[in-house]
């Protein structure tokens, strides 16, 4: 359950921060 909101989060933020997805990848990927 808190993966999808976590999800559904990182989806909000990579809508307001086109980068934010590369931010992931460099420091969860």
């Amino acid at each position: 359950m808190e993966l999808l909101i976590l999800s559904g989060a990182i989806n909000e933020l990579r809508q307001i921060v086109p980068d934010f997805e590369k931010f992931v990848v460099l420091n969860f990927g």
